[in-house]
């Protein structure tokens, strides 16, 4: 993320895991290319940057079945395997890797829809006959694909990116204007309406990080049990509460 805007992107560099695994590292300088050439074309080039990768790991997929009550699942197999995984990584920032996984879905719906025999749950026009989606930019899918479908993807992706940033940061995410701006226009209007804004959402992190970090960080040593053995911590949290060692 901070290679700077005139900084080059090295080629992929594969890097020998073993005998069957392969990693291969690459890099792009999402903020400048966002505020170089606008959000569609930073996405084309993700899209550049991973198309060799997606196509070659393709995806899973498979069946399941419930039973009459709906409550739990009877039966589930898998039709199909992936052969890779791709992961996204910032430096200074996870919301933008969950802005990098939601174009990554965007890319690939259509082909995950004709896994399950219905990509006009996804797509404006008939599928057509190509293999893999990845041949159309970012503005071409877009125009191609159901706008309730995109709407639908966006607010998983903006739940999903809340939650981590809570997780992380006890604070909603970051640039969620560029998912967003996908919404069906009733979503933007209602309960995804009045969102902080990044400043906002940046000064309250400051102030967690300030004021809170220790305590978060305690909570979270002692629901992962890495303190079971501290008396003297689990006192200072949870005063009169027996040592988590105790508890049975």
């Amino acid at each position: 993320e901070d290679a700077g805007p005139e900084a080059a992107a090295p080629p992929p560099q594969p890097l020998p895991l073993g005998s069957n695994v392969e990693l291969s590292v690459l890099q792009l300088d999402w903020h400048a290319e966002l505020k170089r050439s606008g959000l569609t074309s930073a996405a084309n080039i993700l899209r550049e940057m991973t198309r060799d990768q997606l196509a070659t790991a393709g995806f899973s997929s498979g069946e399941f079945v419930v039973d009459p009550t709906r409550s739990v699942v009877a039966r589930a197999c898998t039709g199909r395997l992936q052969k890779g995984l791709l992961r996204f990584n910032c430096r200074d920032s996870l919301d933008r890797t969950n802005l990098g996984c939601f174009w990554t879905a965007i890319f690939v719906l259509r082909d995950l829809a004709r896994a399950v025999e219905a990509p006009e749950l996804v797509m404006c026009e008939p599928a057509g006959e190509r293999a893999f989606v990845l041949d159309l930019t970012a503005e071409q899918l877009l125009g191609a694909l159901r706008p309730s479908a995109v709407s639908t993807l966006a607010e998983l992706f903006l739940v999903c990116g809340d939650v981590c940033a809570t997780l992380y940061t006890n604070s909603a995410a970051m640039h969620s204007e560029h998912i967003r701006q996908y919404l069906q226009p009733e979503l933007q209007a209602g309960k995804h309406a009045n969102r902080p804004s990044n400043a906002a959402i940046g000064l309250r992190r400051l102030i967690e990080n300030t004021m809170n970090d220790n305590d978060r960080q305690k909570a979270i040593e002692l629901v992962l049990s890495q303190c079971c053995h501290n008396d003297n911590f689990n006192a200072a949290i949870l005063p009169g509460v027996p040592a988590a060692a105790e508890i049975s």
